[in-house]
């Protein structure tokens, strides 16, 4: 699969975790994607987890002010983190790909 393909899956599943509220079912398949992601520390994939809420045991939503007033950093360190997560999602393995597209088409 082609690197753009990826990205714009990505980009879709992203839009889709900020405008719905989709399953826990859902939400910890794209967790388990998230926190098995090579080379990210897991303060980053923190970060991730938190802002799209995907943590099953989440008991409120986190907006970028809130998670950089818990992390004692800007807003612009919480938004890097993001984009470094966002970015290696794009490089995770078709199969997985797969999986988020079917989760896609579900909720679009």
């Amino acid at each position: 699969m082609e690197y753009e393909e990826k990205r714009d899956v990505i980009r879709e599943l992203l839009n889709i975790l900020k405008k719905n509220n989709i399953s826990q079912n859902y939400k910890k398949i794209i967790y388990n994607i998230v926190t098995n992601l090579p080379e990210k520390t897991a303060i980053q994939k923190d970060r991730f987890i938190k802002l799209f809420w995907l943590n099953p045991k989440a008991k409120e939503k986190y907006t970028l002010t809130l998670l950089a007033k818990e992390y004692h950093c800007s807003n612009n360190a919480i938004r890097v983190s993001i984009i470094t997560v966002k970015s290696a999602l794009t490089r995770i393995s078709d199969e997985d790909i797969k999986i988020l597209k079917k989760i896609i088409e579900i909720y679009k």
